[in-house]
């Protein structure tokens, strides 16, 4: 990305590129590059696990070269189009139209217009029949596809289910169509063939197109097929700010409200010893201080008993913490909790989704009001400070007295909980039933916005009088992912029409409009509501033309259950619950049910820590409890863009990639001891800056410097090193002053009518007793005093000076040289 325009937004670390593990490649050296596109804001995108692991495994192929791309907030937005300027990858900076597929993930109903601003700011048509020979192959993908009709038309080709082999075969079949010279829709024949892909344009009349049915595609093995233990380390926060390793994939229990729950069947889980060597890697390669063991239930792993306690002794050693997303309401086992809290002890989340038994039977969650209170006491007595509840409304079968029955159910928590206070806070989060297609309850009505509306202040006066916080999530969000997650084709020009209204980012509170949306459907005759009512079992369904989870007679019977509140058992290896998804026939996939039959109880074993390379230090050394070292770099480049916080995040990683054996501090969540100077403007490049750095060990200085630049990014390099005294007093409180370099070269108006003044060194120059230099007839130096670890802003004294506006010099890019500390010492580059 362009600096000028890098320099004008509001969080530029967002667009930098260059991120810590980032991929780059010859793209003379490649034979496909590939785009892959995240219709969300970066720190949303960068959280994305199947973002990740499509990256790297197609970047583990010499020939492909993937790379990545987001949404622009909309200040970028803004500076893009009026600058005719089209969106480019964060890797090369290359524009997006430019690749040979353009892969657009699918994650949630909420980021469909976010689609198509990614194919507007590349300089594509929106729509599939408008592309022709000289456009990249648009291809969909992710959690997102399994109602693919509003989106179809805007696609070439959609991959429905797991992507870590379908997507290295949908690139070979790109290559070979190449070779061999062929069309776009020879490409589009041959994509067809692959198991998962869907192509919109064969099926002109979507699910009444006749033909065959589109299975998923699907990884048999967790094991077997590999996964990222070197992440793209992000410069800024992002919404999931740690390493995240999946242990098991799909669930068992089969919540007939649950999409993924139902499509991603049957469980698959990683064994304990591959999970502890990606936990492991996953670290070491990134630097994060907390791991995150993924599963849409990560309490119902086989081996969580046996593999915490092991992966607890692990992290402690290294001051590192792990996490659940999550744990299952059944009285949850004390030790589990006790190795949880070990680490960390913030909050956990439980599900109970209804209030009354009756219900949740109805949902297929086998759990009881005296299990869920049992559950909520065993995890506060274990440490924990805060829980959250989850419940939905709007449910099939709802009453009033459901309602009340969450009341009760959280009151009997509270009481149970003990006493208020400090140290036990209980958070209730409540959202709306939405039918999504491929589960048991997706025939169903959704409840109105005025319902939702109505419910929502019911239960915000009867939770009133139980002490908890309460929080409810938007009706209009609800309404409009209800809407498009049963929409068929003619929701496509409802969803252009609202993108070219100004719909964008429309799951954040703080851009969602839903009244444009609203206008939207007046302005092409659709009436939204329609779309949320009761469909006949017998009707058919925009996705029938899809097979991700289990049939029609399935589904038809679990809802049948459902109605009588009877439940199902979970779908174990051994305990069959009758989906047909692992069983061998037509339409099936044999290779799941040789796999599973292989599964037995998993012997635990640690395996060997992965291989990464350590520093080796002769004996002999000097050792101390604490030794203290000031190290010198530069900032330059991209990286001259990052705030304080995230510079002081990018050395912690560096540090710890490093495996420097840093000192931390006290407490519960100890941060390693590492101590920066005066911050300095995001933009502003810098020759030399400080940080002190304390070890537990001796190190050789030159060693530091080497060991921690080969983990630095690019535009961060140590240029020095030296242990200094225990004592020292910090950077911050010794700067005495810093010194800036001026070039005006680069702006030759300025340089003609205010010219670089002559004035000594020793002049003082205005009340506030900075100095300026003469380097040559366009360049000086400003040397500008600091007080108690502050200065002035160096454009600042210079507007004051030249009696210009300050942002009439916002280019003028002042370059720190050196900071100057007391009793003569100096920052500067060596």
């Amino acid at each position: 990305m362009r600096t000028d325009i890098i320099s004008q937004v509001r969080k530029p670390s967002r667009y930098l590129g260059q991120e810590f593990n980032s991929i780059r490649k010859d793209p003379g050296q490649v034979k496909i590059r590939v785009a892959l596109a995240f219709p969300d804001l970066y720190e949303v995108g960068m959280s994305n696990l199947g973002l990740k692991i499509i990256y790297h495994v197609l970047n583990q192929r010499e020939e492909i070269w993937a790379e990545r791309a987001f949404v622009p907030a909309p200040d970028l937005e803004e500076l893009l189009r009026s600058r005719g300027v089209r969106l480019t990858s964060l890797e090369s900076d290359t524009p997006l139209g430019d690749f040979d597929i353009l892969g657009l993930a699918i994650p949630h109903e909420l980021n469909l217009t976010g689609i198509l601003n990614l194919l507007d700011l590349s300089g594509l048509p929106l729509r599939a029949e408008a592309r022709g020979e000289n456009f990249p192959l648009v291809l969909g993908g992710g959690g997102g596809v399994f109602n693919p009709e509003p989106i179809a038309p805007f696609f070439d080709a959609i991959l429905i289910g797991e992507g870590e082999t379908a997507i290295l075969e949908i690139c070979d079949r790109f290559l070979s169509n190449r070779k061999a010279g062929g069309k776009k829709t020879d490409l589009l024949r041959s994509l067809a063939e692959v198991t998962g892909v869907y192509v919109p344009a064969f099926f002109p009349e979507g699910a009444r197109t006749p033909g065959r049915k589109i299975e998923r595609a699907i990884v048999a093995d967790l094991d077997e097929v590999s996964f990222p233990v070197a992440p793209v380390v992000p410069f800024t926060d992002i919404i999931h700010n740690r390493i995240v390793v999946e242990i098991a994939r799909g669930c068992a229990v089969g919540c007939r409200f649950c999409q993924a729950g139902m499509v991603y069947r049957p469980t698959r889980e990683r064994s304990p010893r591959k999970v502890l060597e990606l936990v492991s890697a996953c670290l070491d390669h990134s630097g994060y201080e907390e791991a995150t063991l993924l599963s849409l239930s990560a309490s119902d792993y086989s081996q969580l008993g046996q593999l915490l306690p092991t992966l607890n002794q692990s992290l402690a050693q290294r001051k590192l913490a792990f996490s659940l997303p999550s744990l299952r309401v059944r009285p949850l086992d004390p030790q589990i909790l006790v190795e949880l809290s070990r680490v960390k002890r913030g909050g956990i989340t439980l599900a109970p989704e209804a209030g009354s038994e009756r219900l949740r039977a109805s949902l297929n969650k086998p759990s009881t009001d005296a299990e869920i209170v049992e559950s909520v006491r065993r995890i506060f007595a274990a440490g924990w400070t805060a829980v959250k509840l989850y419940f939905m409304v709007g449910l099939p079968g709802e009453t009033p007295a459901d309602l009340e029955a969450i009341a009760a159910l959280v009151g009997r928590i509270r009481t149970g909980a003990g006493r208020p206070g400090a140290g036990k806070n209980i958070r209730v989060s409540v959202g709306s039933f939405i039918p999504k297609a491929h589960t048991p309850f997706q025939w169903e009505r959704m409840a109105s916005r005025a319902e939702l509306e109505n419910t929502r202040e019911i239960l915000k006066k009867l939770l009133r009088r139980t002490g908890v916080e309460f929080k409810f999530h938007p009706p209009a969000f609800s309404w409009l992912e209800g809407i498009l997650a049963r929409g068929d084709r003619r929701m496509a020009v409802v969803i252009e029409r609202a993108y070219r209204l100004g719909a964008r980012l429309d799951s954040w509170k703080e851009y969602f409009r839903p009244e444009l949306w609203e206008q939207a459907f007046r302005e092409e005759g659709l009436t939204p509501d329609t779309l949320l009512g009761p469909l006949e079992v017998n009707d058919p369904l925009p996705w029938e033309h899809l097979l991700p989870g289990p049939g029609r007679e399935f589904l038809i019977q679990e809802r049948e259950k459902s109605r009588r509140g009877e439940l199902t058992a979970p779908c174990l290896p051994g305990k069959c619950a009758g989906c047909g998804l692992c069983a061998t026939g037509a339409g099936r996939r044999p290779e799941i049910s040789a796999h599973l039959a292989s599964v037995r109880e998993p012997i635990f074993s640690s395996g060997p820590e992965a291989a990464r390379p350590r520093a080796v230090f002769p004996e002999g050394k000097k050792r101390v409890w604490t030794s203290r070292y000031r190290l010198t770099f530069a900032k330059q480049g991209l990286a001259r863009f990052l705030s304080q916080l995230e510079l002081q995040q990018v050395f912690i990683r560096a540090i710890r990639r490093a495996r420097l054996p840093v000192r931390y501090s006290e407490g519960f969540h100890p941060l390693p001891t590492l101590a920066f100077g005066p911050a300095l403007p995001v933009g502003m490049e810098a020759q030399a800056l400080c940080l002190d750095l304390e070890l537990t060990e001796f190190r050789p200085p030159r060693e530091i410097l080497e060991t921690l630049n080969s983990e630095l990014p690019e535009g961060l390099k140590l240029s020095a090193a030296r242990e200094i005294p225990l004592r020292t007093p910090s950077i911050y409180s010794q700067v005495s002053s810093a010194e800036y370099e001026i070039d005006l070269s680069r702006h030759p108006e300025l340089a003609q009518s205010n010219p670089v003044p002559v004035i000594p060194p020793s002049a003082q120059a205005g009340s506030r007793g900075y100095s300026i230099v003469p380097l040559s007839e366009r360049k000086f130096k400003l040397i500008i005093p600091f007080y108690e670890g502050r200065g002035e802003k160096p454009l600042r004294v210079l507007s004051e000076y030249w009696g210009i506006a300050e942002t009439e010099l916002a280019d003028l890019a002042p370059v720190l040289t050196r900071f100057e500390l007391n009793e003569g010492e100096k920052c500067l580059p060596k």
